[in-house]
């Protein structure tokens, strides 16, 4: 369930940005900063929650930057998710 959120909400978020919509990127972002926070994905919810404040605020120079960091820190934990899936599958 976290992979599918993660995967379309960084889509969201880096379609928002192309946009200019900061609001539609800390939208995108908000649900990713709770679900990594809710499975110990510390650098995803680090990240999230600066991409969501920064958005609101308008200050949109970080945002690239942090945006592509919150997708590396996706990277990294998408191996673990799977493993976890797989020592709790049938």
């Amino acid at each position: 369930l976290f992979q599918h959120l993660a995967e379309q909400k960084l889509a969201h978020a880096r379609r928002a940005l192309e946009n200019g919509d900061l609001q539609a990127l800390a939208d995108a972002v908000h649900p990713l900063k709770s679900s990594s926070g809710g499975i110990g994905a510390h650098a995803m919810f680090e990240l999230a929650s600066r991409l969501e404040l920064l958005s609101l605020r308008g200050e949109r120079e970080p945002l690239p930057q942090l945006l592509a960091e919150l997708e590396a820190a996706y990277s990294r934990v998408k191996p673990s998710l799977a493993t976890a899936r797989a020592s709790v599958a049938p």
